[in-house]
């Protein structure tokens, strides 16, 4: 609402102008304010036409245009997120192999040897292994051994 009284201003600005300069013209304006006044008034409407024009023609232009850059600059900040996740993958990948290596692949190997089929037969060869050993040793021996 404001901004139809502020185009309808704009426009009545130029004739209010034209007007008042055409009025105070006094004694001599009584010659030459019939020729003055057609003159200023022609050019007043022509200036506020040509402003009612430009005025309408910007909204009619502007607000598609608003409506197109928003949809370009969502558009643009989605890419922008997409090519974030993207860069940050691959950041971390390049990062992993040149600082780190196969360190971590080692390392969730070495965590699951306790588990692996391998690793409980030796420990189950290596438990008979004391039992009998501790068998054959000799008395005092075996109670130092069961202490510790």
């Amino acid at each position: 609402m404001l901004r139809r009284i502020d185009k309808a201003a704009a426009a009545a600005r130029p004739v209010t102008s034209v007007v008042l300069f055409c009025v105070g013209f006094g004694p001599v304006g009584d010659a030459v304010a019939p020729a003055a006044m057609h003159t200023a008034l022609q050019l007043a409407g022509d200036v506020a036409g040509g402003t009612v024009v430009a005025t309408l023609g910007e909204s009619a232009v502007s607000q598609p245009i608003a409506q197109g850059v928003s949809r370009l600059q969502v558009w643009l900040h989605s890419l922008q997120q997409r090519f974030a996740v993207r860069r940050a993958g691959w950041l971390a990948r390049h990062l992993e192999q040149l600082v780190v290596g196969d360190l971590i692949r080692d390392l969730e190997q070495a965590a699951a040897t306790p588990h692996s089929d391998a690793f409980i037969g030796v420990e189950s060869t290596a438990t008979s292994l004391a039992a009998m050993l501790d068998k054959l040793a000799p008395p005092s021996r075996r109670t130092t051994a069961e202490s510790s």
